[in-house]
This record gives C-alpha cells, structure tokens and sequence, in this order.
C-alpha cells in the first residue's frame, strides 16, 4: 500500500477542510508550488491534488496545477475537481497528470463516464466516492445522490474504471483514525475494486492498520501538515511497499 500526501487547493492556497466543510479550514502553504517543491526536497514525487473551487463550482485553481506540471514534470499528480467534459479530462493528461479524478461527473453525467472509459486509458482514471453518513456526497461534499451505492460502484465497474477513492468526510481533517470497518466492507463485496483508502489518518498505526484492509493506497493530509507523520516515514514507507 502506497501513502499519497493530499494537496487541496482553495483560492490558490493549500489548506485541509475539516469534514469537507469549506467555511473549516486551514491554510498550510501559500500556494502548491511552494508545497510540492518542500515535499519534493524530502524525496516524495506522487500527490494527490484536488481543486475545491472547482469541485463546488466556484472558479478553479487550474493555472497553479499547470505551473507544477510545468515546472516539475517528473512529478506525478492525480488532479481532481470539477473535471466534468472529456476535453477537461484529455487536457490535464495531455499535460502530464499522472491520473485523472471524477467526481461530480459521475453522478450527474452518468454517459459521461461511458465516453470517457473510450476517450482514454481506464488505467488514468480514478473515480471519487465521497461518503457522509453512508450517502454519496458530491458538488464540493455540499450536495447528496440519490444512488445506491452498491450500483454506482458496479456500474463503474462495468466500464472498467476499477480504481475508487473511497473517502469517509465525517473523518476527513479529523485525525480520529480512518474508517477500517469501511473498507474492510467494501473490499469484501467488492474485491476486484482497486480501493483508495482516504480520511481520518493520524498515525503510522493507523497506515498499518489501512495497509491490512487491502487497500492499494492512502491519501493523508493533516497528519503530513501538522508535523504528526513525517514526509521521510512516507518515503521510506513507499521504498518498501
């Protein structure tokens, strides 16, 4: 299991949300070039880039994500938030995304995952199941699908995009631990999934425990910015992964 630092960006800023609630955050770098460039120093290369303005449809951070691309083309970042046209989604992996993030767009274009498992490598595409409460939440964590969640991930599955970010948001920001019991489940009725464990993690404890629910990977956050996991346990982590 890899460990993948989150790099949240609201209004060109890298801040954590807490419970996805946008009003609860804290700012940690003045921008993602900056942040990207300390971890880069500290041996890590992968991130997990969201753009929160637009995942609630409120602007986008998308020049910012561009100058990283630009500037350090050998990192490699999975970007999402408000990707919602294949055009959007052809445009950050034409310029280097190493995986691309649907979120929204699953829900509300339901066709629009069937072209884009076509227009390009189901391997490139990494499908977001933000929970709250047991319900999809999406638009920015601020509205609710009506879905059953067994059928959304079955009909991911059908198209071939077997890669789902799964994040509980009541632990998101938290550091109350992450949703083992969550992914156990999941894994269990759903082992062909390739599952992307995210919310909660406040220790290395915690990893270990992820690492055996059989998850491929974990985003962490706060931890990383609060100083309570140190980016080099993520280096030598992902070494011996």
């Amino acid at each position: 299991m890899k460990i993948i630092p989150a790099a949240d960006i609201l209004d060109g800023q890298v801040v954590i949300l807490k419970q996805g609630i946008y009003e609860h955050k804290t700012v940690y770098a003045d921008s993602l070039r900056h942040q990207v460039e300390e971890f880069l120093d500290l041996g890590l290369d992968t991130f997990h880039v969201v753009d929160l303005n637009g995942a609630r449809g409120s602007g986008n951070n998308a020049v910012h994500i561009e100058e990283v691309l630009k500037e350090h083309p050998n990192v490699s970042l999975e970007i999402g938030g408000g990707i919602r046209t294949i055009d959007q989604a052809r445009r950050w992996l034409d310029l280097g995304a190493k995986r691309i993030v649907i979120g929204t767009a699953a829900i509300e274009e339901k066709s629009l995952l069937t072209e884009l498992s076509k227009a390009v490598s189901t391997e490139k595409i990494i499908i977001a199941m933000d929970l709250i409460r047991g319900s999809v939440a999406y638009h920015g964590w601020e509205a609710w699908a009506d879905i059953r969640l067994e059928e959304h991930i079955s009909h991911c599955f059908e198209l071939g995009l077997h890669r789902i970010l799964c994040t509980d948001v009541s632990r998101d920001g938290t550091l109350t631990g992450p949703n083992l019991a969550l992914y156990t489940s999941l894994r269990d009725k759903f082992p062909n999934v390739t599952w992307i464990a995210s919310g909660g993690v406040a220790s290395m404890n915690d990893i270990r425990d992820l690492a055996k629910t059989g998850v491929e990977s974990v985003i962490v956050g706060k931890a990383i910015y609060d100083k309570i996991i140190d980016p080099v346990q993520i280096r030598d982590w992902n070494i011996s992964a």
